[in-house]
């Protein structure tokens, strides 16, 4: 009978298994292939056992008991301490305490790696269990199976984990969570966008931003096209609405939380709206809405620990993407990848329940900093009987 590992909160392994995860390993020894000892060919396959990080490796640890003798069976970690793929790099490749250069061991092994993630290893976000430091090549794989997919990329958030995308469209459309890409991008394709007849409302009243639409032709005569709007920002809206039934209606504002807000110069706020409440009355009007929600200054430094990414992109500058992406568009999918460019990565998702609803969340990089921050999104509405 072979030996397993008795499961315990702390766990690393080199019996063959570990007591009941003897199916979860035994069906991903074919998805790993040959034992190794070289640290330039080990595979991983990263899941998680009732909340607890699993990996499993095809490497097999030097004995530090026996020079020269390594380990029968490949290391295997199931430990709630593993927070990282580098600590458990660390624990799969040394039996013993590890050496003063580990951590330029570590990264070898890690650039040469070939990573497996499990679909029960992130959640509907995308969200890894475990978080990496650096940018890694991995492919998603179930039931010990690998899942054709697009190339997958790490998100790296404020916060860790990362998120984990696939690319869709370009360099630079993604969809989370992994797997759902071809879904994903077949709904953002359904969503059709009619570039000669669409009209524009803008919710931000700063001069510049006003002025910048006004010098852009297509934003410029969609917005025409509403016509004279009431004073108050809630009839100016539903005016908006009425008068854009049966048209794609492409809404830009900034947007704290959950709601379309209208500030002022000193930020205080005009009006506010539910982005929820503004879906139901776009319905309501059967209008195909398009909502550029640019992220508040306020919001960004709330969300970035005052890291100012605002100055970085603004409403201005989104108006002027908006243009270029609107005039070579017929669906929702164009004005995506039209407006994704290195700078602004898009991660386009899908909402549950039925509500017709698709969008993308757009980051960028902060300045000197590793990771990224939200910026703005762009949210596809359904109208009526879609």
């Amino acid at each position: 009978m072979l030996l397993a590992c008795a499961t315990a909160p702390a766990t690393v392994c080199r019996n063959p298994y570990i007591d009941g995860m003897e199916t979860v390993i035994d069906r991903t020894k074919t998805l790993l292939g040959p034992d190794t000892t070289d640290i330039r060919r080990i595979k991983l396959f990263i899941s998680s056992d009732k909340g607890v990080p699993f990996v499993q490796s095809n490497f097999r640890s030097a004995n530090p008991d026996k020079p020269g003798e390594f380990s029968d069976y490949p290391t295997k970690i199931r430990e709630k301490g593993v927070d990282s793929i580098e600590s458990a790099l660390l624990n799969i490749i040394f039996w013993s305490t590890p050496p003063d250069n580990a951590d330029a061991i570590v990264r070898e092994a890690l650039d040469h790696a070939e990573i497996f993630v499990d679909s029960k290893a992130f959640d509907q976000s995308g969200r890894l269990h475990l978080t990496v430091e650096r940018d890694i090549k991995v492919r998603l794989a179930a039931d010990g199976q690998p899942v054709t997919t697009g190339e997958l990329k790490l998100l790296h958030l404020k916060k860790p984990p990362p998120a984990l995308t696939e690319v869709i469209s370009g360099c630079c459309v993604r969809g989370r969570p992994p797997g759902h890409g071809t879904r994903i991008m077949a709904s953002l394709k359904e969503r059709p966008f009619k570039t000669d007849d669409f009209t524009f409302f803008s919710m931000v009243v700063d001069s510049g931003t006003t002025a910048t639409i006004m010098a852009l032709p297509a934003l410029r005569s969609a917005t025409d096209r509403i016509g004279t709007l009431p004073e108050r920002w809630a009839d100016r809206l539903d005016t908006a609405l009425t008068r854009s039934a049966d048209k794609n209606l492409v809404v830009m504002g900034h947007i704290e939380g959950k709601d379309v807000v209208v500030t002022n110069a000193r930020q205080e706020v005009l009006y506010s709206i539910p982005i929820a409440q503004l879906r139901a009355k776009a319905r309501e009007h059967n209008v195909d809405l398009l909502l550029l929600g640019c992220d508040t200054a306020a919001f960004i430094e709330r969300e970035t620990a005052g890291l100012g990414i605002a100055g970085v992109f603004n409403t201005a500058a989104a108006a002027r993407k908006l243009e270029a992406a609107l005039t070579n568009s017929s669906s929702v999918a164009d004005v995506v990848t039209n407006m994704a460019s290195t700078d602004f990565v898009f991660v386009a998702y899908e909402e549950k329940g039925g509500y017709g609803y698709a969008g993308a969340s757009v980051f960028a990089k902060v300045a000197g900093e590793s990771h990224t921050a939200r910026i703005f999104r762009l949210l596809a509405l359904r109208k009526k009987g879609q």
